[in-house]
């Protein structure tokens, strides 16, 4: 996790690098101002316009790939340490399935067991590695860029920022209805998954008492009503993302 959080770290202040050569070309190259501070000074023992236009262009390509190494660390580090607790996870809850009781077993269906051990382990997984790492990097990102602006101007900044109260509201909305859309696509997943297997350990019995028919009608009925709630969810995302856009580009106008 130190390592990935590091990663993080790097991958953040490298993309806050980015912009900086293009402004350089564009201010001091292409426009001919002078450039204050220690920043002025370095550029003046560059050269020419043309070698520092070489020199600024060759800091991009060198940001991208510090960007790409401290990105490949923290995937291949988050990937492995979150593949680690998936399989400790699944293998303490599977002794802990062993020893409980019968009655348990009896209330408990077959399908919502399944999930748990497959689909919600991966789930934290993705919660607590991938979605962790990338919140920090993200809240390392806004705050850097939130600094670099208030350096810059703080009156444009203020701008920017008064949009941020109608972001969060949105996305609080959007949450709790998206909240609750995968919520019901995940109790048709557990009764899909549940009539699954209900069926393939009883074919004996189902085409013993000529039951083929109704099964395969029954599971297209359960399918369909998990598509339809499937698609609600993803509905509901996609609202979401272009939301947020449409609210950058509104601070962006700004």
């Amino acid at each position: 996790m130190l390592v990935a959080m590091i990663s993080t770290l790097g991958v953040a202040l490298a993309d806050l690098a980015r912009p900086w050569p293009l402004k350089i070309i564009f201010d001091q190259v292409l426009l001919g101002k002078p450039a204050g501070g220690y920043l002025g000074e370095a550029l003046a023992h560059v050269g020419s316009k043309p070698v520092l236009v070489v020199v600024l262009s060759s800091v991009i390509v060198l940001i991208a790939a510090v960007t790409g190494g401290f990105a490949y660390l923290q995937i291949h580090t988050t990937s492995r340490l979150g593949n680690h607790v998936v399989c400790r996870l699944r293998r303490e809850l599977f002794a802990h399935l062993q020893r409980l009781s019968l009655s348990v077993h009896y209330r408990s269906r077959s399908g919502e067991m399944l999930t748990r051990l497959s689909s919600d382990t991966q789930a934290l997984k993705d919660t607590f590695t991938e979605s962790a790492v990338t919140l920090g990097a993200q809240a390392v990102t806004i705050a850097g860029c939130c600094a670099i602006m208030f350096a810059l101007s703080w009156q444009l900044s203020l701008i920017v920022l008064a949009t941020l109260p109608l972001l969060f509201w949105n996305l609080f909305r959007l949450y709790r209805a998206s909240r609750d859309a995968a919520k019901l696509q995940r109790a048709k997943e557990e009764n899909l998954t549940t009539q699954i297997t209900q069926v393939l350990t009883s074919a004996s019995l189902v085409q013993a008492f000529g039951r083929e028919r109704y099964e395969t009608e029954r599971f297209n009925e359960s399918t369909g009503e998990h598509l339809t709630h499937s698609i609600s969810h993803a509905r509901f995302e996609a609202v979401s993302a272009r939301s947020v856009e449409l609210l950058g580009a509104a601070a962006t106008s700004l």
